[in-house]
């Protein structure tokens, strides 16, 4: 399990005062530094197909980093995950409506087969069920029993959002109040 993590402060707090990094039983390492650029950095020295499961949780926040949600970044990410793994895009926001905004990268990539939002259980300390977007090009993975009762199809695109690197705005995804 690889975690990218851009705060040196994050990874301090989480080996002084977890212990999940060190009772992991498998293998763990933490690359510092924005995610991206350490994926490209990656796929640049031939590590392609490096993840089954690649995993974008950056979002929460009012300031949310765009660049890991624009149609390059997208490009890269089914780059390194092989043809039956999962982009997993975590799009809860208070603010926010991020949904749509990956939907229209889902379909500019080439449509990837299996496109669901999965929400979680709510409960009574947690208000909201988390929002996830998951993709993949493997249409059986969108055929398994338990992805199947924790997702349902994206709604209708009727208005496509594109970001790229050269264009995207947060007044694309600001939810009406």
């Amino acid at each position: 399990m690889t975690f990218f993590e851009i705060s040196p402060a994050v990874v301090s707090i989480a080996r002084e005062w977890f212990t999940y990094l060190d009772d992991c039983a498998g293998d763990v390492a933490i690359e510092l530094g924005d995610a991206r650029l350490s994926l490209e950095a990656m796929r640049a020295a031939g590590k392609r197909e490096a993840f089954d499961v690649l995993v974008i949780d950056a979002f929460s926040s009012d300031a949310i980093p765009m660049h890991l949600l624009t149609r390059e970044a997208v490009a890269l990410y089914l780059d390194v995950l092989p043809e039956d793994g999962v982009l997993a895009v975590h799009v809860s926001n208070r603010f926010l409506d991020l949904v749509p905004i990956v939907h229209t990268l889902a379909q500019d990539a080439g449509a990837p087969r299996g496109v669901g939002a999965a929400r979680g259980p709510k409960t009574e300390a947690i208000h909201e069920a988390s929002k996830w977007v998951l993709l993949t090009r493997d249409e059986s993975f969108t055929q398994q029993p338990y992805v199947q009762r924790w997702s349902r199809p994206l709604p209708e695109l009727t208005n496509p959002i594109l970001w790229t690197d050269e264009h995207a705005s947060l007044w694309d995804a600001v939810r009406a109040r």
